[in-house]
């Protein structure tokens, strides 16, 4: 593994505003991949984003790490990542493909209906890889797709931001054909879409916020409804919920930036550095520094096994 020498202090959460929608006119960006140029340089370091993200990849290899898991990558894969989520690539330096950007409000046509981003089932899902695989066939076709979102995003014509939401629409119903088992085209049920929506909340605000009941609130439904939702669709309850994200987001400060184990704790509104080591120990198994030297043998070089 490289040696990620700029580790972010804080590992923050770059907005829209603050990353490719500076200065930009709508709220979506189409990039292409380009051998060794700065997108590729841009994915090699650790980061977290406030939108989505799609990378489509049509020739070289490398892996995707999302949140401590490794995919492969080749040509005709395209990889799904939610905000907030930490990923970085390793890639050969012949990789050519795509990058699209947007906000959650860009997939919305109806301001009056839930967002369709909740629909997808490789966006906000917690039970499917977020990686789709197509042949050759249906990567020319992908391809063309791409290459009229750019032609259109570049061009900027009357009715651009129309057309293009309309392009992204398209491009994500094929892209959920291409997942090992099919989306099937069916209605999303109301409890998924609920539960979707508090995955997002709780992967927003839990560094300070763990009620369930005020994230029931913010949905608008009682804490025993929405308990009764997220037990159905995902089989779990939204407290296992909370604390899973609360874990992720404290492995996500250990393996990825310097803090110490007690600004960690202090990120996450332990006001007690030894309370947040018990935590962390009796969900984990083993201490945050324990955990901390793990990953960094498993994700980085021994070098940086210094820091922590």
């Amino acid at each position: 593994m490289r040696i990620d020498s700029e580790r972010d202090k804080n590992l923050p959460i770059v907005s829209w505003g603050d990353g490719p929608g500076r200065g930009a006119k709508i709220p979506f960006r189409v990039s292409k991949l380009v051998g060794c140029g700065g997108e590729i340089a841009s994915l090699a370091l650790p980061q977290r984003h406030g939108y989505f993200e799609i990378l489509f990849v049509t020739r070289g290899a490398g892996s995707l790490y999302v949140d401590f898991e490794g995919f492969p990558l080749f040509p005709g894969t395209m990889f799904f990542v939610n905000p907030g989520q930490v990923h970085y690539a390793e890639l050969t330096e012949d990789v050519h493909g795509y990058v699209l950007s947007f906000p959650e409000e860009f997939l919305s046509i109806d301001p009056s209906r839930e967002s369709t981003v909740f629909e997808l089932a490789f966006f906000q899902s917690s039970d499917r890889e977020p990686v789709a695989s197509f042949g050759d066939g249906e990567t020319g076709e992908i391809v063309a797709m791409l290459e009229s979102i750019l032609a259109e995003f570049s061009k900027r014509g009357r009715g651009y931001v129309t057309v293009l939401r309309s392009y992204l629409h398209i491009l994500l119903v094929r892209a959920s054909r291409g997942f090992r088992s099919p989306i099937q085209p069916r209605s999303v049920s109301s409890a998924i879409l609920t539960t979707r929506r508090f995955r997002q909340l709780v992967s927003e605000q839990v560094r300070t916020l763990r009620s369930v009941n005020a994230y029931a609130g913010q949905l608008g439904i009682s804490p025993g409804h929405l308990h009764d939702v997220v037990k159905s669709s995902a089989s779990t309850t939204p407290s296992e919920i909370i604390q899973q994200e609360l874990m992720l987001e404290a492995k996500r400060l250990l393996a990825h930036t310097d803090m110490s184990i007690a600004e960690v704790g202090h990120q996450l509104c332990f006001d007690d550095p030894a309370y947040f080591g018990r935590y962390f120990r009796r969900n984990q198994k083993q201490s945050p520094g324990q955990y901390r030297n793990q990953a960094r043998k498993m994700f980085w070089s021994t070098s940086a096994e210094s820091a922590a």
